[in-house]
């Protein structure tokens, strides 16, 4: 018996590689987490940038969002009772900035196996013409297409790829999301968005979820086990952060950050923002 979903919500993202839109928080208690992300913005704007990455290792009000129950139950249902967040961060459109991201499997890069998702929690609303996310459904069983990457600076994937393989486009769907609704994607899934042409910022807040029993090659690395227990040993475990915002947080998210990094991004000059 599902504790949050219903079937057909979990059907979909069997069949079709993604799930959502979902409702965790109202509308009203998602303007008061946007409220705080502003705010940091503000007060810290020479490393607002960090937030791209691990954002819930920087900002410890984050950390409680990740632990929302509503948001928890959801994943338990679609991914079993034992789950990690290996990271969380931003994506946030301008109004005008052309700012995107190209068509896309998360999984060629980040090659953790047999499953992981990202969950895509709007912070603002979301739509067509502010660049929300588009996916074409069942293509997450297609196995992983080409891709190449780019010197597209207004790209905001992590190394500014995109697919060069063909594939149908025309099956590709929209998802709108209004302020505290969620979208789950499997890793294989294609997706991608176009610019913010609208008036007002699009605030994305993605959260890397896998079970425990997931992994990709190569050295240990860290997660923080957000529920349920961890028999694998896969992932050196993050403790929850306490206090407030403060230079030893901010050297302790440069330091995930930095040992997360070396696989992401392999072979590649890129950097992240979080790292700048």
């Amino acid at each position: 018996m599902p504790k949050f979903l219903s079937e057909a919500t979990i059907r979909q993202f069997d069949e079709e590689g993604y799930a959502g839109p979902i409702p965790i928080l109202s509308e009203a208690e998602m303007g008061v987490y946007r409220e705080r992300l502003e705010a940091f913005e503000r007060e810290h704007p020479a490393i607002a940038r960090k937030v791209f990455q691990s954002a819930h290792l920087l900002l410890p009000w984050l950390n409680e969002l990740i632990h929302h129950p509503n948001f928890l139950n959801a994943m338990e249902d679609l991914l079993g009772p034992n789950l990690l967040c290996p990271t969380s961060g931003f994506r946030i459109k301008e109004p005008g900035d052309q700012a995107h991201a190209a068509w896309h499997q998360d999984a060629y890069y980040l090659r953790f196996e047999p499953v992981w998702t990202t969950c895509i929690l709007a912070f603002s609303p979301a739509t067509p013409d502010m660049g929300c996310i588009e996916v074409v459904p069942g293509s997450h069983r297609w196995g992983i297409l080409g891709h190449a990457e780019t010197e597209d600076s207004k790209s905001l994937l992590l190394r500014h790829q995109h697919i060069i393989d063909p594939f149908d486009e025309s099956r590709a769907r929209v998802v709108p999301l209004k302020p505290g609704e969620l979208v789950v994607i499997h890793q294989r899934i294609i997706h991608g968005s176009n610019a913010n042409t609208s008036k007002s910022r699009r605030i994305y807040y993605l959260i890397d979820i896998m079970p425990t029993h997931s992994r990709r090659p190569g050295h240990r690395e860290i997660a923080m086990l957000v529920r349920g227990r961890d028999d694998y040993g896969h992932f050196e475990h993050i403790k929850r952060p306490h206090g407030a915002f403060g230079p030893e947080t901010v050297a302790f998210h440069r330091s995930v950050v930095e040992r997360r990094n070396v696989k992401t991004y392999e072979g590649s000059a890129k950097t992240s923002p979080a790292q700048m």
